[in-house]
């Protein structure tokens, strides 16, 4: 026979072990209601995907393997080790025209410079970019 204040101490232990476990579930599922992905239709932080070049922008934005020149400075500095002549690249667009913001302006500048070229032997290339967004 079972002893009743054994059974009953068990259910109340159980019944505790319950309740914690079904606090625990919900604080997991309003955790993860809470932590969803983000919405990929909402743009956010659209100045950090202009990109200088059209050749790159138009391969989805895959130059960091095939830059050379002075775009270099901007996709991969690295690239600017290859470079055997002294070259500039210049950009200036307005940005956003369509939704009648005709006061942004994106302008990217960089240059490398083959200092083997000017005299300079074993000192390979020099390099600097810069973007603004105004």
């Amino acid at each position: 026979m079972v002893d009743k204040t054994q059974f009953h101490n068990n259910f109340q232990e159980g019944a505790k072990a319950m309740i914690k476990h079904l606090i625990a579930a919900t604080f997991i599922l309003c955790a993860l209601y809470l932590v969803q992905p983000a919405n990929a239709d909402t743009p956010a932080c659209t100045f950090l995907r202009i990109q200088p070049d059209a050749r790159f922008t138009g391969m989805g934005g895959a130059g960091s393997a095939l830059a050379d020149g002075a775009i270099a400075t901007f996709y991969n500095p690295a690239g600017i080790t290859g470079v055997d002549r002294t070259s500039f690249h210049a950009n200036y667009y307005k940005w956003l025209p369509g939704l009648g913001l005709n006061d942004m302006y994106y302008d990217h500048l960089s240059g490398v410079i083959n200092l083997n070229l000017l005299g300079f032997s074993d000192l390979g290339c020099v390099g600097m970019g810069v973007t603004r967004l105004s």
